[in-house]
Formats: structure tokens, C-alpha cells, sequence
């Protein structure tokens, strides 16, 4: 990225729309990491140039992120931090890299204003890094971090950098499956890096993780656990287009949210059997299904998700051509 950078910066400032246009077409390893070398550096406008010249659709955000690195970059005290563990960790200090993040990590702890001041590159890079560094020590909550990397660049718009960061965690579970699956930290990482991935989209890496994870809260009788990991597996087996097994799923994911009677759990499945349906193009059990969501939402009064219901029903009855005037 610092070379690419250089060669962006200088091709800005000499004019050159054309060689600019030429380093953007050839698709750098990673767009949005030339991008923050340049903010770093403070060439805003270069990075800007850049990032407008991309004929790439996983860069639709990067832009927006620019401006607001130009009204608020990215703190010294992070970037340094940041230099600091990256030669902790390729010395082998690894021990060494969480010390030399740890007062800018802190903060980001259950982060939930996405588009916060850490939506920055360099904050999923530390988060990216202090994963590894926990893999490289075998602890059983390596992949943690990274799926909070993954989480936090998917917010930001970073496509690539979050797909990236999401395997690579999966990779890691995988790589401590047998030394730690007995330890309840380490399946409790699992879990959070199989929802990364679900959110992400990556449904044929998420399948076979939530088969396991169904199999087991099946033997334990974890209706709760059983509710919820059926929920995502149905979502990845309707993204992949596997409708007979997404089928199965559902029916034993609606029996156990019956079991913990909890109406949310019930709406969710409903919603998903809609989806269902839908894509098996049996519109009435779709508008069925719906129906079903807007009522549990109406005697729960959930107001906008019996709205957000009640649409969906409303676009069920465009399509079948019957939607009352």
C-alpha cells in the first residue's frame, strides 16, 4: 500500500488523470489501505482523487470515509500504538502487542455507534492484530478480536477488509479446534464468528459451523441456543438456495422458540418461513407467514416492526397481483 500510495500522490500532484486512472483499474491488494497511507500523510485530496477514480463497487463508502478522516483523522496516538505492535509482532513479542494496544483497545470494548471515531482502518487493523497475536499465544478467545475487526469494517463500509478479517477468524477456530473445544471460551468465540460471518453474507463458510453448533444444542436440549443457531443456519441455507434443508431447520427452530416461548424468537422464525415460501414462490403461505409476524408485533406492541410487517405483506399482495386500491 506505501508504494502504491506514492505513486497516487505523485500522479496527483503532477496531474496525471490518466496514470491515476491506471493505478485505480489495476485494483490494488486493498483500496481503503492506499487510502489511509494517504490520510495518514494528509493527502486528503489525493486520497479522494483515488478513491473516485475506483470502478469497484466494495469501494462505494470509501469517499465518505475520506471527508471524515479529513474533518477528524485518524489520532497520532493510535497510529503509534499501532507501529509499536506491528514490530512487537513480527520480533515474536506477541505478549508484547496487546501491552502496546491495550489503552487504545480499550475503548472500542462493545462498541455500538458503528460510525463512531473508531471507524477507522487503523482501529480494525489493531483489533486484527491483537487477534492474531492472542492466536499465536493459543488462547481459546483469539478470534474475538478479530471478529470485532470484521464487525467494525463491515460498519464502515470496508467490504473487503471485513470478508478478509471473517475467514481468517474462521481459520483460526478452526486451527484451536482440537487443543481448545472443550473450553466454553473458546465456543462462545465461535459463536460471535459465526454471526460475523452471517451478517458478512459468507453463508457457504457459516453452514457446516452452524451445523456443528445446531448438533450440539440438539444433544444438550438448549432451546435457547438451539432457537438461535437455527435462525442463522436457516439464513444461510435461503442465501445459498438450499430450501429442503432450510425447511427442516425451521420446523425444529420453531418447535424450540414454542418451547421458550418467547414471541420475538417466534416472529423471527415466522419471518424466515415467509422468506421461505417467497423464494419457493407460494406467495399465500408467504403472506401467511407475514401475517402471522404482524400480529405477534401488534399484541407486543412493537410498533415498527408490525409496520416493517405489515409493508412486507403489502408488497406480498403487489406481487400476487391483489393489493386492495
Amino acid at each position: 500500500p506505501t508504494e502504491v500510495a506514492a505513486a497516487v500522490r505523485a500522479a496527483h500532484e503532477a496531474g496525471r488523470d490518466g496514470t491515476l486512472a491506471r493505478l485505480a483499474a489495476e485494483y490494488p491488494p486493498d483500496p481503503w489501505l492506499v487510502a489511509d497511507r494517504l490520510c495518514a500523510e494528509g493527502h486528503f485530496d489525493a486520497a479522494s482523487a483515488f478513491a473516485k477514480a475506483l470502478p469497484r463497487p466494495d469501494v462505494s463508502k470509501l469517499p465518505m470515509w475520506i471527508a471524515g478522516q479529513r474533518a477528524k483523522p485518524t489520532t497520532t496516538s493510535l497510529r503509534s500504538a499501532l507501529t509499536t505492535a506491528r514490530a512487537h509482532f513480527e520480533a515474536g513479542r506477541f505478549e508484547a502487542v496487546e501491552s502496546a494496544l491495550q489503552a487504545e483497545l480499550a475503548p472500542m470494548q462493545f462498541m455500538s455507534d458503528g460510525l463512531s471515531e473508531h471507524s477507522t482502518v487503523a482501529a480494525v487493523e489493531a483489533l486484527h492484530l491483537h487477534g492474531r497475536a492472542l492466536l499465536e499465544l493459543d488462547l481459546p478467545a483469539a478470534a474475538q478480536p478479530m471478529a470485532d475487526a470484521a464487525q467494525l469494517a463491515h460498519l464502515f463500509g470496508w467490504r473487503q477488509g471485513a470478508r478478509r478479517i471473517s475467514r481468517e477468524a474462521t481459520q483460526a477456530l478452526e486451527r484451536q479446534r482440537e487443543a481448545h473445544d472443550a473450553n466454553m471460551m473458546w465456543h462462545v468465540t465461535q459463536r460471535a464468528v459465526v454471526q460475523t460471518t452471517v451478517m458478512l453474507g459468507e453463508y457457504e463458510a457459516a453452514t457446516p459451523l452452524l451445523r456443528a453448533q445446531l448438533r450440539s444444542a440438539r444433544e444438550a436440549e438448549n432451546w435457547l441456543f438451539l432457537e438461535d443457531i437455527g435462525e442463522d443456519l436457516a439464513r444461510c441455507l435461503l442465501g445459498t438456495g438450499d430450501f429442503d434443508e432450510a425447511e427442516k431447520v425451521l420446523a425444529e427452530t420453531y418447535r424450540a422458540a414454542q418451547k421458550i416461548g418467547y414471541e420475538v424468537s417466534l416472529a423471527n422464525t415466522e419471518r424466515l418461513l415467509s422468506q421461505l415460501a417467497h423464494a419457493r414462490g407460494d406467495l399465500p403461505a408467504a403472506i401467511r407467514f407475514s401475517e402471522l409476524v404482524a400480529k405477534r408485533m401488534r399484541e407486543g406492541k412493537q410498533v415498527a416492526f408490525e409496520e416493517h410487517a405489515r409493508f412486507q405483506i403489502a408488497m406480498l399482495h403487489r406481487q400476487r397481483g391483489d393489493y386492495p386500491a
